[in-house]
């Protein structure tokens, strides 16, 4: 009798970064927040967060303004994230918090990333 319970088909980080639904952040961005480790938002976190600004995501070549926005949006997302770690607000590898200026509640995850390394990853709630 067959069982189900082995896994048909996984997808990496590195793919996830790659077809888009995970987008990679900077270290511009993630350092000044004081995360160490690789960071990426789940595509509905980033459009959540960059609300207005129209980049769907970490744009190539992006003029002075818009990469501005960007940076200083994610780094105030990922502050918020830090302090609710700092703060002991949640157990396990997932934590909520909310980000004041936006009026969201997102999730982060800390985990392994596809070599074993630590790596965080910006979630909405209803995301796994």
């Amino acid at each position: 009798m067959p069982t189900w319970d082995s896994v048909i088909h996984a997808c990496t980080r590195a793919d996830l970064i790659a077809d888009g639904s995970l987008v990679e952040i900077p270290w511009v961005a993630s350092n000044p927040a004081g995360l160490r480790f690789p960071v990426a938002f789940s595509r509905a976190s980033w459009l959540t967060v960059m609300d207005g600004i129209g980049e769907e995501r970490w744009p190539e070549a992006p003029d002075a303004l818009a990469e501005t926005l960007l940076v200083e949006r994610t780094t105030r997302t990922l502050t918020a994230a830090v302090r609710a770690v700092a703060a002991g607000s949640g157990k396990g590898r997932r934590m909520a918090f909310e980000v004041p200026l936006y009026g969201v509640t997102l999730h982060l995850h800390v985990g392994p990333g596809d070599d074993g390394e630590p790596v965080f990853t910006v979630f909405m709630p209803d995301e796994d």
